[in-house]
């Protein structure tokens, strides 16, 4: 069960970065957006790497590497300016993980 603790509370984290997301989002804030959104990717990837050896929302390691290497790129362009499309698509992938991860915990919870 300590598993399970230890993933809840990285999700609790991926939560609330996702709302800082979305609290900059709506204020117009696109590069702190995005940064809030690969924060809670960056806890959802801890949560699932607690959680290997149970299928994580059909997600395999290939899916874990492309996130990683996702979040490292886009670090490097970390000069340029952030457009209001991108911080929408990286606030709507952060959002799908979280609930994804929300979904298994609650599942793995009842079982």
């Amino acid at each position: 069960m300590r598993l399970l603790e230890a993933a809840r509370e990285e999700l609790r984290g991926a939560k609330e970065a996702l709302r800082e997301a979305e609290d900059a989002f709506n204020r117009g804030l696109y590069a702190l957006s995005v940064k809030a959104s690969e924060r809670a990717l960056e806890r959802c990837l801890k949560a699932s790497s607690r959680l290997i050896g149970s299928p994580w929302v059909g997600m395999g390691m290939a899916e874990h590497v492309k996130l990683i290497e996702d979040l490292i790129r886009r670090r490097g362009d970390a000069d340029r300016e952030i457009t209001a499309e991108e911080a929408r698509a990286e606030l709507r992938r952060a959002r799908e993980l979280v609930e994804a991860l929300d979904e298994l915990l609650s599942e793995l919870e009842e079982a």
